[in-house]
């Protein structure tokens, strides 16, 4: 066998061997790149269990959370006591009307001994104040939430890494305590969002506009949001859906609905989800509503 020939088998050889070599090589990359993967998976899998049982324990002693924080004492309205029902019209507040309604609420729950118990430093207006800054200052996200786990649980943990554990189970317990006055303060509250800006009087100024856009999209666009609305009570679960839709839609009229979130498919699920409720004292204003919100989106 003549010397070239040796040197071409030599040559085929190495390189047959070579091939197999990094064939192998690959092949061991991509099992153990798979098994980091696999073991980092069950390090957050394992993460995710124990956030699990942690929010299980928090809903046995906290069965209500801080999306259920706008409250107010009911005001009895003279028709409804003869028996009528609630009108369907959302009455308009002035600004001294709202002043009025948001102060002597706080008024009220200033005089309540549960309140007391909490040890709450300064009035319950005072504490109202820190957490309206406490939420303005840090918003969840609304748009890449899924982008990696950590943003994801930092959504779903938003309202108790914000606002903590004490003032969060103030509320959940002026919740359970008042929990018959949730329509009209929501109304009254949405309607301080709405005009409270324009106001000069001693209240407090909402946050802006956008802030509220950013809660309102992330209670009916993102997993988080979701999340705590599917553990409430269906009346505050369809209620802080229905006036996220508002918010929604008022952002749209301003040209502010910066992540461009649809509304038209959360109008319909809220029209259907209102329309099942039997506790809902304004069920008849929340539906000419949302049927006005049909018309304007063509739905």
């Amino acid at each position: 066998m003549g010397k070239p020939v040796k040197v071409v088998i030599a040559l085929f050889l190495l390189s047959l061997i070579g091939f197999f070599a990094y064939t192998h090589l690959k092949s061991w990359h991509r099992e153990k790149l798979q098994a980091d993967i696999d073991k980092e998976r069950k390090e957050w899998v394992g993460k995710i269990e124990g956030l699990e049982k942690e929010v299980d324990n928090l809903k046995e002693r906290i069965p209500y959370d801080i999306d259920q924080a706008a409250i107010e004492p009911e005001v009895a309205d003279e028709s409804e006591e003869a028996g009528s029902p609630p009108s369907s019209a959302q009455p308009k507040l002035s600004c001294e009307q709202l002043e009025q309604q948001i102060t002597s609420f706080f008024a009220y729950l200033d005089q309540r001994e549960y309140v007391a118990a909490h040890d709450v430093e300064g009035s319950s207006y005072d504490f109202f104040i820190q957490s309206v800054e406490a939420l303005s200052k840090n918003p969840p996200m609304i748009t890449g939430e899924t982008d990696d786990l950590s943003t994801l649980i930092r959504n779903v943990t938003h309202f108790f890494r914000v606002l903590g554990k004490k003032r969060i189970e103030l509320i959940i317990d002026i919740m359970k305590k008042e929990s018959n006055r949730i329509e009209p303060i929501m109304e009254t509250f949405y309607q301080w969002i709405l005009i409270g800006a324009q106001c000069q009087g001693d209240l407090i100024h909402p946050p802006p506009l956008q802030v509220a856009y950013r809660y309102a999209g992330f209670f009916l666009n993102t997993l988080g949001g979701r999340s705590y609305l599917l553990r409430r009570d269906s009346r505050t679960r369809v209620l802080t859906s229905y006036y996220s839709i508002l918010i929604l839609d008022c952002s749209n009229d301003k040209v502010k609905n910066n992540v461009g979130i649809d509304i038209r498919p959360y109008i319909d699920f809220s029209f259907n989800d209102i329309k099942t409720q039997k506790s809902l004292r304004y069920q008849d204003r929340y539906l000419t509503h949302l049927k006005d919100l049909k018309q304007k989106y063509r739905i």
